[in-house]
C-alpha cells in the first residue's frame, strides 16, 4: 500500500503546517507540535498516505535507529518504552488494515500512554503532550536535522 522508508524517521513539524492523506479524499492538518510516522520507531513500518506541505514549513527528524540505540541506555525516561512499544502495537493490531494510517490523534496517543503507563496523566489544554515530549524529542532528535521551505 505504499513506500517502504530505506533509514525510518518520526516527523514532527515545527512551524508550518502539513495535510496528510490516506485515500485522497480527506485530509488532516498537521500543525506545528504534530508528529507523524511515530510507528517507525516500533516497527518495521511501510508507509500508508502522503504527507504534503500546506504552508511552509520546517520540520525535525529523528531517525528510528538512533532513537532505539540512545533510548536503551536513557534513565530519564517516565514511561517503560518496552511497555509503551507493546501496547502501541497492541493498538495499531486492533486496527483493521483500511483503518491504519502513519497518523495516530492526539488521544490516541493518550490512551496508549495510560495502558502503558497507568500512573501517567494527559497535561489537557497543553499544546502537544507538554515538556516531557518536548525533552524526549530533545533527548532522541540527534542531530536536529531540519528541512525548510
Amino acid at each position: 500500500r505504499g513506500e517502504v522508508p530505506r533509514s525510518p524517521k518520526i516527523i514532527f513539524v515545527v512551524n508550518g503546517s502539513m495535510s496528510y492523506t490516506v485515500d485522497g479524499d480527506e485530509y488532516l492538518d498537521l500543525e506545528k507540535g504534530s508528529w507523524i510516522t511515530e510507528h517507525v520507531l516500533w516497527t518495521n513500518w511501510i508507509y500508508h498516505g502522503l504527507l504534503t506541505a500546506s504552508t511552509s514549513c520546517s520540520l525535525a527528524f529523528v531517525d528510528a535507529a538512533h532513537f532505539m540505540e540512545a533510548s536503551s541506555n536513557s534513565q530519564l525516561l517516565q514511561v517503560n518504552l518496552a511497555s509503551y512499544a507493546k501496547c502501541f502495537m497492541e493498538h495499531l493490531n486492533r486496527q483493521t488494515s483500511d483503518e491504519r494510517s502513519d497518523y495516530m490523534s492526539r488521544d490516541q496517543v493518550v490512551e496508549v500512554l495510560q495502558t502503558a503507563a497507568p500512573g501517567w496523566k494527559s497535561r489537557k489544554g497543553r499544546r502537544g503532550l507538554g515538556a516531557q515530549s518536548k525533552s524526549i524529542y530533545n533527548q532522541f532528535s540527534g542531530s536536529g536535522k531540519r528541512q525548510g521551505e
